[in-house]
């Protein structure tokens, strides 16, 4: 039942929530009629996280990151409500099915299992921001717990955190500065 579920529930929300055209792979070749449409098209547009209590994880993304919540679904012959968040065009699908199965009761079942990467699927989602020692300062003092404190990278010369939402999905942030304008 929960397979028939997953289909019906992606196909809504394709059907629902895909915006503009979706751009096809380019031909074997490499052949311009389709590598620069794939490039030129494709876009970020939505993620799509589970959720324990759709109504603590909208409050949480709207008072710590500052989302808003555009709508809601409540699909009770599928034990599943879904919460559709937006913020600088960016979509957050947050999806609470009353059957499903927190990250901590799979690792207590599953020992081995001591990251979230190490499960197929979602492992954590990205964010950018400019000034990340700005961003840590008004997470501490939204008392966010933080996996990872202000990290870089000797590397890449990256800097980032992880933070937990309310259901501990990871959340990193990348300290992506702006070019100079010219």
């Amino acid at each position: 039942m929960l397979g028939r579920t997953a289909q019906m529930l992606a196909m809504c929300l394709m059907t629902l929530f895909l915006g503009g055209k979706l751009a096809m792979a380019a031909p074997p070749d490499g052949a311009a009629n389709g590598a620069d449409t794939v490039r030129s098209e494709l876009r970020p547009y939505l993620s799509s996280l589970s959720v324990a209590d759709l109504d603590a994880a909208v409050n949480w993304y709207s008072d710590v990151l500052g989302f808003r919540e555009q709508r809601r679904m409540n699909l009770p012959e599928y034990k599943l409500r879904i919460g559709f968040l937006e913020r600088d065009g960016f979509r957050l699908e947050l999806i609470e099915f009353r059957d499903s199965v927190a990250y901590r009761t799979m690792t207590s079942k599953f020992p081995e299992v001591t990251d979230r990467c190490k499960i197929l699927g979602y492992c954590k989602l990205g964010f950018a921001v400019e000034d990340i020692e700005k961003l840590a300062t008004e997470l501490n003092a939204k008392k966010v717990r933080f996996q990872q404190d202000i990290t870089r990278d000797e590397d890449t010369g990256e800097t980032w955190l992880t933070i937990e939402d309310v259901d501990g999905n990871e959340l990193q942030f990348f300290e992506v500065r702006s070019a100079p304008k010219q």
